[in-house]
């Protein structure tokens, strides 16, 4: 019934975080942020993608989007992260997510463009801050810092994770042994994912 499926999309959208919720009952264009959030955690588990990996809604981290080159405030929507323990690779899989009732071929056109631009951004601000490799033989002085401020981003998402039962104990104790290892190297990944939700489609 509608109650069922209501309380299981509001525990979709806690188990990203429970902020968002607060947004899902502010404006109405907030909300359709939101539900397109919890839509693409549920095809993200569908496909499988979600495995051994973790959401960080990324609008609830705007200061990773000041004090950046070119002080560009776009940015995407989450980060689906997943780490390789052997090669300490942190994998970002930068989402941009956008609801629409109504799309015309320009308007899709548009859309495309502007949801480009938005995880570009996201990539270049995150490099900006925990990339080593950008420039590793002039690293920035406050290395040490953006160290401790990936592993607590991370770490408190991790742990999120797991309270939802997302990741695997093994999975989970890796992970904590990776953040605890972060200070002697770890290489970041990019991928990129745009998702429409075009609900004017028959």
């Amino acid at each position: 019934n509608d109650s069922a499926k209501l309380k299981i999309l509001l525990e979709d959208i806690r188990s990203i975080s429970s902020s968002l919720i607060m947004q899902f009952n502010s404006t109405n264009n907030k909300a359709f942020e939101v539900l397109g959030m919890a839509f693409t955690k549920r095809v993200l588990e569908k496909k499988n993608i979600l495995e051994d990996s973790f959401l960080i809604p990324i609008d609830l981290h705007k200061e990773l989007f000041t004090n950046t080159p070119n002080e560009n405030r776009e940015r995407a929507d989450i980060l689906l992260v997943k780490i390789n323990p052997q090669t300490m690779d942190i994998c970002f899989t930068v989402i941009e997510v956008k609801c629409r009732t109504y799309l015309s071929d320009n308007d899709r056109i548009d859309l495309l463009e502007k949801m480009q631009n938005q995880i570009d951004n996201t990539i270049e601000s995150l490099s900006f801050h925990f990339d080593r490799s950008l420039s590793p033989n002039n690293d920035r002085l406050d290395r040490e810092l953006k160290n401790l401020q990936l592993k607590s981003l991370l770490e408190f998402y991790i742990n999120r994770a797991a309270r939802y039962n997302h990741l695997s104990q093994g999975v989970y104790d890796a992970y904590l042994e990776c953040m605890d290892n972060l200070q002697y190297g770890y290489n970041l990944k990019f991928k990129k994912l745009g998702i429409i939700f075009d609900f004017s489609a028959n």
